[in-house]
């Protein structure tokens, strides 16, 4: 399997929806030369940042290995499946049985954890650019933060696995 480099790619729009409305912006993914759903993919960044942190905390942290990650807008949805360090990216269109495939791609966990720490710390310094505050600005914080602590601890484990296989 080859992997490839991966980006999330989110930023927020500077002019506020009102009181309790998300904050829409930018928001797709990049995988070598591609994008999906589409460069420049208008949605809510926030809420669906979230969503996908949740499903990817399941299959790093529990027995599950996929996950289906949603845009808000559109049809449009990643089919994510865990093997080892690996993650197979699948970019789909529709749901269920009348859903179409546009490409899947391999990128190794740690690289999705960065991408997606880069797309939440991106979205906070637009949120604190444009005075965006509230309980979904802090729950993206500690999002954040918690992508980050994960990483870590994988990459310690992965520096641990190397120095072991040294005495081995």
């Amino acid at each position: 399997m080859t992997q490839q480099k991966i980006a999330i790619v989110a930023s927020l729009s500077p002019e506020p929806r009102g009181e309790g409305r998300p904050e829409t912006g930018v928001l797709y993914l990049r995988l070598g030369q591609r994008s999906f759903p589409a460069r420049d993919w208008t949605d809510f960044p926030i809420v669906v940042l979230g969503g996908w942190s949740m499903w990817l905390f399941e299959i790093l942290c529990t027995a599950r290995r996929t996950a289906t990650l949603g845009f808000m807008e559109g049809s449009y949805e990643l089919k994510v499946t865990r093997s080892g360090d690996v993650l197979r990216i699948k970019a789909r269109e529709g749901f269920s049985n009348g859903s179409r495939e546009h490409w899947a791609g391999d990128v190794a966990v740690l690289q999705l954890l960065d991408a997606m720490s880069a797309a939440y710390q991106s979205v906070a310094m637009d949120a604190a650019r444009y005075g965006y505050v509230g309980p979904a600005i802090q729950l993206l914080e500690r999002e954040r933060d918690c992508l980050s602590t994960v990483a870590t601890h994988l990459r310690n484990a992965e520096t641990s696995r190397k120095e072991s296989a040294k005495y081995s």
